[in-house]
């Protein structure tokens, strides 16, 4: 692939590392360095499996993907993954949207959905080092307020028009039951890759998801099922309805009926933990299935053995 640079990264053609890449998030950069790359893959995801940010499991997943579906990653820090997603795509990174570190992580999921609606990187104040990319709007000081929960600060942006209800009944939904996760980069490519509307679940839903952060508020669950599963939310029988996405481990409170603890419609639910990483890689590259290798499963002598073995035992 040979890509050529706005001034802003580079004045030179070059050749560009072959897709995919992959890169470990850890402590290099600043302290939203993992933030800023997890949702740079989830915006080149969109188009394809390009980018894996790899947490501790990588060894494993390496080994899988390369047996599975014959993928040999190209392996860089972060900050070289940056500038070689800037040469690639310089349209698709090319904005910021500002907030303040202080006031996450409590409001992270409405930082990230705002972020991800917009295409835009999450950029934290205190750490700015992307002054080459353009600001769509700073949320610094719009989140002071810690106490409030998941759903008012997400009305604090809906309320200016930044996510009008034509748009949100596009998107899925994403409940979470730990936001300082996402500090660490966990989920956040799945956000971006997807737009999904992010809420903490912790004040919305009536038993205790055990984050701990903060104690159920009916008003919060009211909020939460306007904008939700309200006049905006496609019908129950739509098959566009967006699904709700759980992230976290849910079975430690003898809850054994999950859809019912946050959603009256009882909507399909997607079950993940809440240390997942590369997910928006993993769901671009599986949907494009033969684009980037062969399909999982056994072939036809391999499958009529096991089904041979599965009728004697």
């Amino acid at each position: 692939i040979t890509a050529t640079a706005d001034s802003s990264v580079s004045h030179y053609k070059m050749r560009l590392p072959d897709f995919p890449w992959v890169t470990v998030l850890s402590n290099e950069g600043g302290a939203d360095s993992n933030v800023q790359v997890t949702a740079l893959a989830g915006l080149l995801n969109r188009e394809g499996p390009r980018l894996y940010t790899a947490g501790v499991e990588w060894e494993n997943i390496k080994g899988f993907l390369e047996k599975t579906r014959n993928i040999n990653f190209t392996t860089m820090g972060k900050t070289e993954v940056y500038a070689q997603a800037r040469l690639f795509a310089p349209e698709l990174i090319s904005k910021k949207v500002v907030y303040s570190w202080e006031e996450a992580p409590i409001a992270m999921p409405s930082i990230l959905t705002y972020a991800s609606i917009h295409g835009a990187i999450p950029v934290a104040k205190e750490f700015d080092d992307k002054p080459e990319l353009t600001l769509v709007a700073d949320l610094s000081g719009m989140f002071a307020d810690n106490d409030s929960d998941g759903p008012s600060h997400f009305l604090q942006l809906r309320n200016r028009g930044i996510f009008p209800d034509s748009e949100m009944a596009k998107n899925d939904v994403m409940l979470l039951q730990e936001p300082p996760l996402l500090m660490a980069g966990y989920n956040v490519d799945l956000i971006f890759a997807n737009k999904m509307w992010a809420f903490w679940m912790d004040g919305i839903c009536p038993y205790d998801t055990g984050g701990g952060l903060k104690p159920y508020d009916p008003k919060a669950t009211t909020l939460f099922a306007r904008i939700t599963e309200g006049e905006t939310a496609p019908a129950i029988d739509d098959d566009a309805k967006p699904f709700i996405t759980l992230m976290g481990y849910y079975g430690n409170r003898g809850h054994n009926e999950v859809p019912g603890i946050c959603s009256r419609t009882h909507r399909q639910l997607t079950l993940a933990s809440s240390l997942c990483t590369g997910l928006s890689f993993l769901q671009s590259s599986f949907r494009e299935g033969e684009k980037t290798g062969p399909p999982l499963g056994d072939d036809k002598k391999e499958k009529k053995k096991k089904e041979e073995i599965r009728r004697k035992t």
